[in-house]
């Protein structure tokens, strides 16, 4: 490094040897165009200075006020940047390895939407903003479970109270009445009303014979005389007393029928309020997204 404020003092020029001193001093610095680090303590306009620092070769405007880079040290290559030229401009190069006409050809060709860029629902993703993205299109109608409609959905309120039947053809609706009329707790109410005519049975008098009767005895009681005889009611066979006695049995243990007269019951209808059972439904179909 070599700089020198070019200021040759009486106190250099006191004697030879300070003199000479001073006036290397400054051809040295003029030989080595003040190179350093940092820039000269003392600048004058058109200065050259060597900035060892960042590799440049600078010169100092008119105003001496500032440094204007000539040229790369260590390259060689021009470092003067126009004034129509930002510094944020310049940057745009900085690291270039070879033309630019070649880099630009080793990137991607121009996007066209539909051809070497997707679309998404029928939207390109080139431009700025987001891409509105729904699983389902619009209009599309869907069963949830639930009070309100999601966030993005319209609650239909066309049908209420109503029950859903699965067809395989064309959808609709119908019925006539309410859901929870229908199935609500009913019990049916009417009357029975009776028909025909009913001929009672007769049995005519039936005079038994014994051999008809149930196998049977009669009682009979014996009074005895009291001395010792057998002249009571019925002969006392075990002495004076008192004895009460049956008659031998009479009468079988076969069986008999009694005879009626043929004859017919009729029958009845009931008649009731009709219950209604048409409950209003709604038609739905069965779909499995491709």
């Amino acid at each position: 490094m070599s700089q020198q404020d070019f200021n040759i003092t009486t106190a250099d020029a006191n004697t030879g040897i300070t003199y000479r001193a001073a006036v290397n001093a400054a051809l040295q610095a003029l030989a080595s165009s003040s190179s350093g680090s940092a820039e000269p303590s003392t600048k004058y306009a058109f200065q050259i200075w060597a900035d060892t620092a960042n590799d440049l070769l600078k010169v100092r405007n008119s105003a001496n006020t500032a440094w204007i880079s000539l040229m790369v040290i260590s390259t060689g290559r021009p470092a003067y940047i126009p004034s129509t030229v930002s510094s944020t401009e310049l940057g745009y190069l900085n690291g270039v390895t070879s033309t630019i006409q070649t880099q630009l050809n080793a990137k991607q060709a121009t996007l066209v939407s539909g051809t070497n860029i997707k679309t998404v629902g029928g939207t390109t993703l080139l431009g700025s903003g987001d891409v509105a993205v729904s699983a389902f299109p619009a209009g599309t109608v869907m069963l949830f479970m639930q009070t309100s409609a999601p966030t993005g959905w319209t609650k239909v309120t066309a049908h209420n109270n109503k029950a859903l039947r699965v067809v395989s053809g064309t959808a609709s609706s119908g019925g006539a009445t309410a859901f929870t009329t229908v199935f609500a707790s009913r019990t049916p109410t009417g009357s029975v009303g009776t028909t025909g005519s009913t001929t009672p049975g007769a049995t005519g008098a039936t005079t038994l014979s014994v051999a008809q009767l149930a196998s049977h005895t009669h009682g009979v009681y014996n009074v005895a005389n009291g001395d010792g005889s057998d002249d009571g009611l019925l002969r006392n066979i075990n002495g004076d007393s008192d004895q009460y006695q049956n008659t031998t049995s009479a009468g079988s243990s076969s069986s008999h029928t009694h005879g009626s007269a043929a004859h017919s019951h009729g029958g009845g209808t009931f008649t009731g309020t009709a219950m209604n059972f048409a409950v209003q439904y709604v038609d739905v179909i069965l779909a499995t997204k491709n």
